[in-house]
């Protein structure tokens, strides 16, 4: 072993120790829903938007809240996915396909949701939301290999920390407008190395975690026959960015070698998108609303990390993976809901008119990862969403203007079989026309599984 791989190999190790592979992930609201009662309907809620959960759909609905509209709940899953058997996992050192089955369970957790809606005036209120994880942590910040075979969208679609601020007006008649931001927290620093002859070796690392901003708006024009339309934007999020710069040097018995880099990776994704929604009350007890979202999938360029690193005084690149453009494509998601007010009655002096809704939703994901016939593995099906649930309210608390709202929400995702075939069993990756490695998951496999979630709100509203 030459002295310069020597002692640049404690520099490797921490590179890779930060590049190792996991899963990316996107909003866990835009999963698995913000209140029981948006998600009960099927997430079609952009033209309703008239409580708390405002904030995340449509902020032009929150003037509609009255004075104050808040609500507290918990979201929980178990995701069940078909595993991948018998095929390629990996390479022994003489270069020979090692085969066997690739577990594709995941973590089943869930999160706490919170919002607060306030009216200014009769035409503004302002809003904020959040979302909370139930795990020890409010972020994992880990890049993912695309070689390795993993659902991309759900492992931590609810390990995220979600924080959301938004504003909206009347400004004319039933014309309502709407704006927000989403924060998000994306570290950036420098690595210090120090690596002595015949010592010790020292690394500092610095991080700065700092905010970035993703804003979103809308609209929403409330008809008299009581038919909402609206219209609403929301800008791509690039969740997580690490951005890291490296600097630092090797002292042998000869010489000092200078290092340098730069590590870069976005770690979580959510995909610039516009929804029209439309909602409409036929009678006093039923509300049906509809929503189509345009997701631009196709600026997605991968969660890897991407690496530059260079050694000695020449400054010797140091040779990482490539990586390989994903290819996704842009869809569309529809979803419906509609709200029926099944029981009316009163519960006086605690109430004087107690209400029980039955609630229903679908909506239809269409899968923007292409067929994984190459040396990538994103594992992700075309997905129908079944939802469901029950709202009691009692409202004119005690004769007063406050309201107590209860919900109960459920989910089914049955994400569909769907079968890869790779093209072949080793691949070039650095283009020299020598095929260097193996190719995970060959010969090929089905994916597909289901994922039952649910949850609760208690909200009020004066």
């Amino acid at each position: 072993m030459s002295p310069l791989v020597r002692l640049t190999l404690p520099l490797l190790m921490l590179v890779v120790l930060l590049a190792r592979p996991s899963v990316s992930a996107g909003n866990p609201l835009e999963t698995y829903g913000y209140g029981s009662r948006a998600t009960s309907l099927g997430g079609a809620y952009s033209a309703v938007a008239d409580d708390f959960a405002a904030i995340f759909y449509n902020p032009a609905g929150l003037p509609q809240i009255g004075d104050v509209d808040l609500g507290f709940g918990m979201t929980f899953f178990n995701a069940d996915f078909h595993s991948i058997r018998n095929v390629v996992v990996g390479e022994t050192p003489r270069g020979e396909p090692i085969v066997g089955d690739v577990n594709t369970s995941m973590s089943d957790n869930g999160g706490f949701l919170g919002g607060v809606a306030v009216g200014l005036t009769d035409d503004i209120a302002v809003g904020v939301g959040l979302f909370v994880p139930s795990t020890h942590y409010l972020a994992r910040l880990q890049t993912q290999n695309q070689q390795e075979p993993n659902f991309i969208w759900y492992e931590k679609r609810s390990k995220r920390f979600a924080l959301l601020v938004s504003v909206g007006a009347r400004v004319y008649k039933g014309l309502h407008i709407g704006a927000g931001i989403d924060v998000l927290f994306g570290p950036e620093g420098m690595i210090n190395l120090r690596i002595p002859a015949g010592g010790e070796g020292t690394a500092d690392l610095a991080l700065t975690f700092r905010p970035r901003i993703a804003p979103y708006a809308g609209l929403l024009y409330k008809m008299k026959n009581d038919m909402r339309f609206a219209v609403v934007y929301k800008d791509k999020k690039n969740q997580g960015e690490v951005d890291l710069t490296l600097n630092g040097e090797i002292d042998s018995e000869a010489l000092t070698i200078p290092i340098s880099g730069k590590l870069q990776s976005m770690i979580f994704y959510s995909p610039r998108q516009v929804v029209f929604g439309w909602a409409w009350k036929p009678g006093e007890r039923v509300n049906l609303s509809l929503d189509l979202a345009w997701l631009q999938w196709s600026l997605f360029k991968d969660a890897t990390m991407d690496v530059d690193l260079k050694v000695g005084p020449t400054g010797t690149a140091v040779p990482f993976q490539q990586v390989t453009d994903p290819g996704f494509s842009d869809t569309f998601l529809p979803r419906a809901g509609i709200e029926y007010i099944a029981k009316r009655w009163s519960l006086f002096p605690l109430s004087d008119r107690a209400e029980l809704a039955l609630r229903g939703g679908y909506y239809f994901v269409k899968s923007p990862v292409p067929e994984q016939t190459g040396v990538t593995n994103y594992l992700d099906s075309d997905s129908h969403v079944f939802s469901a649930g029950l709202g009691l309210a009692l409202r004119s608390l005690f004769g007063s203007t406050r309201a107590l709202k209860l919900g109960f929400h459920f989910q089914f995702h049955q994400l569909m079989d769907r079968e890869h075939r790779k093209a072949g069993g080793r691949a070039d990756l650095d283009g020299d026309g020598i095929q260097e490695t193996v190719v995970i998951g060959y010969p090929g496999y089905v994916t597909g599984g289901n994922i039952f979630a649910g949850g609760f709100t208690l909200g009020m509203s004066f």
